[in-house]
C-alpha cells in the first residue's frame, strides 16, 4: 500500500480518542453535564409522538431568568416565550428536516426574558429516528448569541456609519478633483470632526464613569441601609426577633434579651425557644409558629405567658410579619412582643380594688339596714310602753317609715347592682310589708300594681318609697271605714322624655274634709308635700274621681332614672 492510500485510510477510520470519548459519556454522566455546562447554555430533548412532552436542562431555563423547578416539562413552556414569527420559521424547518435528515434544522430565535427583554438563541436539533426512519424524538441544544447579536448590531451600525463617511469622502475626492483650490478647508473640516469625535469619546468615557461612581454609591447607601435597619432593630424599644423557616433564628434584639435572659447562642433556634419559655406547651406553640411560614401579609398572634431565664413568668402580645424569602428560598419572618405583664398586674390591681370596694358597700348597706332595724325595734318595744292612741300611731307610722328605708339598703345588700334598685320588686316588697302591718285592715282591700320594669338610684328610690308608704298607709287607716272592701292601685311609668309620674289612688270613701299640707294636722301629708316639691322637684296634685281620691304626682329627671328593656 502507497504512503498516500495509508493516509486515506487513517483519516476514515474512527480516531480512538473519539471512541473513548463516546464510552466516557455513556458510564460517567458528570462528564455529560460537563460538556452540555462548558459548551451549551441548554439542550432540549422532545417526544415527537407527544409532541407535548419535551425535556428542557435547568440551564436553558436559567438563561431565560426562570426557576427551572417552577417549569414544567412541556413545549406549552417554551412556545409562551418564544416570538411568534421566529416559533413559524423553527416549525417549518423541524417539518422539512422531519421529511428530510439533510435539511438542517438550524436557526436563530428570540426568547422573552422573565425581564421583558430579548435573549437571542441559535437552536439547532437533529431527528432521532426509528427503523423505519420515522422521526420519533427530537435532540436539541441552545446556544445564547444574544451578546453575538448585539455585537453585529454595533458592526452594522459602524459599517452603516462608515459606508456615509465613505461617501462623504468620496464625495470630498470628487470635490477636490474639481475644485483642488477648497483641499485646505476640507482637511480642517476633517480635523475638527476628528476633534469631536475625541470629545465625543471623552465625554461618553466621563459619563460611563460618573454612572460607575453612582452605582457604587448606591451601594454604598443601600448597604448603609441594611446596616441602620439591623441596628433599629437590635435597639428598638420592644423584644423583635427575625427567624428563618424551619426555626432557625437570624437575630435577637437587645431589648429581648434584657427582658428574658436568653442571646442569640443560648436560642439558636425557635425550638430551643420554645422548650425554655413555654416548657410543656412547646409543641401546640411550635405548630403556631409553623404557621407563620404561610404569612404573606401581618397577623396578631394573641398573648402568651413565657418564662424568662431567671424564672419569672411575663405575658407577651405577639405579632408576626413576612418579610419575603432568604436567598436560599426560606421565608423570613419578623416576630415582634409588647409585654403586657405590667398592664395585666394594675388590671388585677384594680380588679382586686373594685372587689373590695363593692364588699365594704355592701357592708355599709347591711349595717345601715341593721341600724335601722334596731331603731324601728325600738319603736316597737316603745309602743308597747304606750296607752295613748294617738302616741301609738306616731310610734307606728314612724316604724313604717324606717322600714321602707331599711328595706332600701336590704334590697341594694342583696342586689348585683349597688348604685341602683329595681323599683317594682322595692314596691312589692314594701306594700306587703303594710299589709301585714295593717291587718286586719288589709284583709278587705287588694292592691293592684301597674309598675314599668325601671331601675333607679338610692335616692330617688328612697324618695319614691315613702310617697309610696305615707299615702298607702294614708289609705289604709282611713279610705275604708267598717267593713267596706275595695282596692288600692299604684303605678309608675315614664310620660315624656325626662318626666315620670307616680299615681297612687283607691276606690274608698274620698275626701270628707278638705286636705291640708300643713304639718301641724297631717305629718304624713306634709312629708308627701315636702318630698315631692321640694326634693324631687315635683308637683303633687289631688283629684277626686266618682269614688275614692287620686294621688297623681309628676317629677322630671335626667339622670336618676334607667328604664330597662324587658
Amino acid at each position: 500500500m502507497s504512503q498516500t492510500d495509508s493516509q486515506t485510510a487513517s483519516q476514515t477510520e474512527e480516531h480512538y480518542l473519539k471512541r473513548e470519548l463516546y464510552d466516557l459519556i455513556q458510564s460517567d454522566r458528570s462528564i455529560f453535564d460537563f460538556l452540555h455546562q462548558s459548551s451549551l447554555d441548554g439542550i432540549w430533548y422532545w417526544d415527537i409522538t407527544s409532541p407535548e412532552h419535551e425535556w428542557m436542562s435547568p440551564g436553558f431555563w436559567q438563561l431565560l431568568g426562570y426557576d427551572p423547578t417552577q417549569k414544567k416539562h412541556l413545549a406549552s413552556e417554551w412556545q409562551d416565550l418564544i416570538n411568534p414569527d421566529d416559533l413559524k420559521q423553527a416549525l417549518l424547518n423541524f417539518e422539512l428536516h422531519c421529511r428530510d435528515a439533510n435539511h438542517s434544522y438550524d436557526q436563530v430565535v428570540r426568547y422573552r426574558h422573565a425581564n421583558g427583554s430579548t435573549v437571542w438563541v441559535r437552536c439547532r436539533g437533529i431527528a432521532i429516528r426509528d427503523q423505519a426512519g420515522n422521526p420519533i424524538r427530537m435532540l436539541g441544544a441552545h446556544n445564547d448569541i444574544t451578546n453575538l447579536k448585539a455585537a453585529e448590531e454595533t458592526l452594522q451600525k459602524r459599517n452603516i456609519e462608515l459606508e456615509q463617511m465613505h461617501q462623504v469622502i468620496a464625495t470630498q475626492v470628487i470635490e477636490l478633483q474639481q475644485v483642488n483650490k477648497q483641499l485646505q478647508c476640507e482637511v480642517a473640516e476633517r480635523q475638527q470632526a476628528e476633534s469631536a469625535l475625541e470629545e465625543l469619546n471623552a465625554q461618553l468615557e466621563a459619563r460611563i464613569a460618573d454612572q460607575t461612581n453612582q452605582l457604587k454609591q448606591m451601594l454604598l447607601r443601600l448597604q448603609a441601609s441594611e446596616t441602620q435597619l439591623s441596628r433599629a432593630i437590635l435597639n428598638a424599644p420592644f423584644p423583635m426577633i427575625i427567624h428563618a423557616e424551619g426555626g432557625e433564628v437570624l437575630l435577637i434584639n437587645h431589648i429581648w434579651t434584657e427582658i428574658t435572659g436568653y442571646t442569640r447562642a443560648e436560642i439558636p433556634t425557635l425550638f430551643d425557644w420554645a422548650e425554655k419559655a413555654y416548657g410543656d406547651r412547646k409543641h401546640a406553640v411550635m405548630t403556631a409558629i409553623d404557621r407563620l411560614y404561610q404569612l404573606e401579609g401581618r397577623v396578631d398572634e394573641g398573648e402568651f405567658t413565657i418564662m424568662t431565664k431567671t424564672g419569672d413568668r411575663r405575658i407577651w402580645e405577639f405579632s408576626s410579619s413576612s418579610l419575603g424569602k432568604a436567598p436560599d428560598g426560606r421565608q423570613l419572618v419578623l416576630s415582634m412582643a409588647v409585654d403586657r405583664t405590667f398592664q395585666k398586674q394594675q388590671a388585677e390591681k384594680i380588679q382586686e380594688t373594685a372587689r373590695q370596694r363593692e364588699t365594704l358597700i355592701r357592708e355599709i348597706h347591711h349595717r345601715v339596714k341593721n341600724n335601722l332595724q334596731v331603731v324601728s325595734g325600738l319603736l316597737y318595744l316603745q309602743s308597747h310602753q304606750v296607752e295613748d292612741e294617738k302616741t301609738l300611731k306616731i310610734l307606728q307610722n314612724s316604724q313604717d317609715r324606717i322600714h321602707s328605708m331599711s328595706l332600701i339598703h336590704e334590697k341594694l345588700y342583696g342586689s348585683a347592682n349597688l348604685s341602683q334598685i329595681d323599683f317594682l320588686d322595692y314596691v312589692k316588697s314594701l306594700t306587703q310589708d303594710l299589709w301585714m302591718s295593717h291587718l286586719p285592715v288589709s284583709n278587705r282591700i287588694s292592691l293592684s300594681l301597674n309598675l314599668h320594669p325601671v331601675l333607679l338610684n338610692i335616692d330617688t328610690a328612697m324618695r319614691c318609697g315613702l310617697v309610696v308608704n305615707e299615702l298607702v298607709s294614708n289609705a289604709l287607716k282611713h279610705a275604708f271605714p267598717g267593713e267596706q272592701t275595695g282596692e288600692i292601685q299604684i303605678a309608675f311609668s315614664q310620660v315624656g322624655e325626662s318626666l315620670f309620674e307616680l299615681v297612687v289612688s283607691d276606690n274608698g270613701i274620698g275626701l270628707t274634709q278638705s286636705l291640708d299640707f300643713s304639718r301641724k294636722k297631717s305629718l304624713g301629708l306634709w312629708l308627701v308635700h315636702s318630698l315631692v316639691t321640694q326634693q324631687m322637684r315635683g308637683s303633687l296634685d289631688v283629684l277626686e274621681p266618682d269614688k275614692g281620691l287620686t294621688f297623681k304626682i309628676n317629677f322630671e329627671s335626667k339622670n336618676d332614672l334607667i328604664l330597662t328593656t324587658n
